[in-house]
């Protein structure tokens, strides 16, 4: 019984928050050389706005979106462009794995602000389901399966977004923070994640090397700062593996990687930095 009430809980229809809700994302080119840092990006939805008769919640900072309004009685989003067009951003909650779905162009720039990958009514494949507890409510996470490069097992959070997905084969987006009323609901616990912080670690001052790798890399950095994650990413921005934070010189073993170019990311107390490894 208990599992049953449960599962119920996280499957109802989570609609998005109307106002004061703000959500911080990066990206990150990984075909420059070396790759871009992240470049920040903060969406917030703030006081309503009335638009050809219907109430928006305004939306801030963006191309593409001046307002987004909700019908949660028949649990239908949309979302008005800077030509007074409205969109409809909607997606099937109530989608089951294995299940396949229409995701419409719509649907991603409202969750991941970009939809360059995506045609009028392209479908994917639900492959799980799940939920996380934000704010004391289950909200039902869905992961996608497809070939897509804008969904690459891209996990949608109902009434947050997209978690993570590639929105295209050089860029990497990535929710990192989601605030409501001022209050962090969901990120990561180490700055400059959620404080949106775009302060750059000089690039010679973090050596990567020996770079083609064999068996092992070492990461040396000289300034007073505390290395908390390193991770391993594709070209595309997936993550692949999260490495053990080492002392500074120590080395990594990547001898179990098929030869390849590869993402690094080192996430430091005071900022982080990017660099691709050949393997």
């Amino acid at each position: 019984m208990c599992v049953a009430l449960t599962f119920a809980q996280t499957n109802v229809y989570q609609p998005y928050p109307s106002n004061n809700a703000s959500w911080t994302v990066h990206t990150v080119d990984g075909n420059t050389a070396p790759p871009v840092i992240e470049a920040w990006e903060t969406i917030t939805w703030t006081s309503d706005t009335t638009i050809n008769g219907q109430t928006y919640a305004r939306v801030l900072n963006s191309p593409f979106m001046i307002g987004v309004r909700q019908d949660i009685a028949n649990e239908r989003i949309y979302y008005i462009d800077d030509q007074n067009v409205e969109h409809d951003a909607s997606f099937d909650q109530s989608a089951m794995p294995g299940d396949t779905v229409v995701v419409t162009q719509a649907f991603v720039r409202l969750n991941s602000y970009s939809a360059a990958g995506i045609s009028a009514d392209d479908t994917t494949t639900v492959s799980s389901i799940d939920s996380v507890l934000i704010n004391s409510t289950y909200h039902k996470t869905i992961t996608f399966s497809t070939t897509n490069a804008e969904l690459i097992s891209a996990v949608y959070i109902c009434g947050i977004g997209i978690e993570s997905a590639a929105t295209s084969t050089s860029n990497a987006f990535n929710l990192e923070c989601f605030y409501l009323d001022g209050n962090q609901y969901w990120g990561n616990q180490f700055n400059p994640y959620c404080t949106a912080s775009t302060d750059e670690l000089l690039e010679e001052s973090i050596s990567i090397y020996p770079n083609p790798s064999e068996d092992c890399f070492h990461i040396d950095y000289d300034f007073s700062a505390e290395l908390k994650e390193v991770r391993l990413l594709d070209l595309t921005g997936k993550r692949i593996n999260e490495l053990d934070a080492k002392p500074n010189g120590s080395g990594y073993d990547v001898s179990h990687l098929p030869n390849g170019t590869y993402l690094i990311e080192l996430i430091f107390d005071k900022g982080r930095y990017l660099t691709k490894l050949v393997h």
